[in-house]
């Protein structure tokens, strides 16, 4: 029950304050001490402008509301946090448990300053565990251009054991570029960040892409009615083709642009990206009709042509797997699921639920 929580609603923070502390009802042994608290292994601190304040007095720190909560997590694995500015963000571990594995932050928090960042260095050092983190936001504009350049802080920093970076936007791409460079992430086995241009994906994936064993790309554009590049596009599979002899699963988001045309595998000079068995797909549509999504279904075929050893195409964004299920666009949908079942490929959806013909999961 306690494993995971969510907080989303500021009651539930105060609440928690005053019950994870407790030793659990009707517990056996006597001589057990482990509070509610003890249990708890993923925590959701979703609450808009979260505080995370630290108060030093004469001979003590005293934390707000949130890092508190922390502190009543001896075997936390997991936190996603929203409003946490790394200037107040704790870096012992007499808040933040030592196990902890994931650290991720939403969008909603402040851009850190670069001390800020030199924080997050000592945090990494003093958590050794964590394998994965989605960093917070960053302002690069706020920051002296030659800061962007040198970040001397980088030099010497190297975290062996983290395997998964997720970035949600392109200008922490370009701050990380040199901790890429410095061999920071040497460990980096799945990475997720926004797809530029194909001289940004070739740098990054110069440094990390030996060991990349899964890349998920995302672009996200407000101009509806722009056909992505086939171009872009060719450019992309060479850049991973050359970079990325490892990779076993790519996942591709696209926002915000229309499909190309259903056969533009055909003018792709025969590129293939070898050893990919599962290829992830999500795209929110600009239209509102089954044309849309007749045309996706089309450009999955065509990227399955692009992964010779592919065995699961996986439909990640919930919307798509609803809106193929609709009853007007259920017919195209099974001729596509009868396709992949001739390619002896199967289709999932994002909890790996095996789609059958006429929208059944098993």
């Amino acid at each position: 029950m306690f494993e995971h929580l969510v907080v989303d609603k500021p009651w539930q923070l105060e609440l928690l304050l005053q019950t994870l502390p407790r030793l659990p009802a009707g517990r056996i042994d006597p001589d057990d001490h482990r509070t509610l608290g003890w249990f708890v292994k993923r925590l959701d601190l979703l609450l808009p402008h979260l505080e995370w304040l630290r108060i030093k007095r004469s001979n003590s720190v005293v934390y707000s509301m949130a890092p508190t909560l922390c502190t009543f997590l001896p075997n936390l694995l997991s936190l996603n946090v929203a409003g946490a500015p790394l200037s107040y963000f704790p870096t012992g571990t007499d808040v933040i448990s030592p196990s902890l594995k994931q650290l991720c932050w939403t969008d909603d928090g402040a851009s850190p300053t670069l001390e800020n960042w030199k924080e997050l260095v000592l945090f990494m050092e003093n958590h050794p565990n964590v394998t994965v983190v989605c960093f917070p936001p960053t302002d690069l504009a706020q920051w002296p251009p030659e800061s962007i350049s040198s970040l001397s802080d980088w030099e010497g920093v190297c975290w062996p054991e983290l395997e998964e970076l997720v970035f949600t936007t392109s200008v922490r791409v370009r701050f990380f570029y040199n901790a890429f460079r410095a061999g920071t992430f040497s460990g980096i086995k799945r990475l997720a960040f926004p797809y530029t241009s194909p001289e940004t994906l070739g740098q990054v994936l110069g440094f990390c892409g030996a060991n990349l064993e899964r890349l998920h790309l995302s672009h996200y554009s407000t101009y509806t009615k722009v056909f992505w590049s086939l171009d872009t596009t060719l450019e992309m599979i060479r850049v991973i083709q050359r970079s990325c002899p490892n990779l076993q699963e790519f996942r591709w988001s696209l926002k915000g642009k229309q499909l190309p045309d259903s056969e533009w595998a055909d003018r792709l000079d025969g590129a293939t990206i070898p050893g990919v068995t599962t290829f992830g797909a999500h795209w929110i549509s600009p239209t509102e009709n089954g044309y849309g999504y007749g045309r996706f279904c089309k450009h999955i075929l065509c990227w399955a042509r692009i992964f010779p050893d592919l065995k699961t195409v996986r439909l990640f964004g919930e919307a798509d797997v609803q809106a193929l299920l609709e009853e007007r666009k259920v017919q195209f949908f099974n001729g596509f699921l009868e396709e992949c079942r001739l390619k002896e490929v199967r289709v999932e959806d994002i909890l790996g639920r095996c789609i059958k013909q006429q929208g059944l999961l098993v």
